[in-house]
């Protein structure tokens, strides 16, 4: 039953699930380890989010004002490979 449950959600979610129990059991165990866990990963969100946003951004106006065959004619149609 486990594995039929497992084949039908990806590793991501499953990997997802398991820290969010694991920080319920801990929080059942000592509610301080948990909470102390919480600010670490909310002051580490606090620091990625502005850059992620950024990049996003960056994204976006890279998006709108460049079109893809002036990207093709720069890096051909390879990639990686220039021709």
């Amino acid at each position: 039953m486990i594995r039929k449950i497992t084949e039908k959600i990806s590793a991501n979610w499953l990997f997802l699930i398991a820290v969010c129990l694991l920080y319920i059991i801990i929080g059942m165990i000592n509610i301080q380890v948990a909470l102390a866990g919480l600010r670490v990963f909310l002051g580490l969100l606090g620091k990625i989010l502005p850059i992620l946003g950024v990049v996003f951004g960056l994204l976006f106006l890279s998006n709108l004002l460049i079109d893809a065959k002036t990207v093709v004619r720069y890096l051909g149609r390879g990639g990686s490979k220039g021709g």
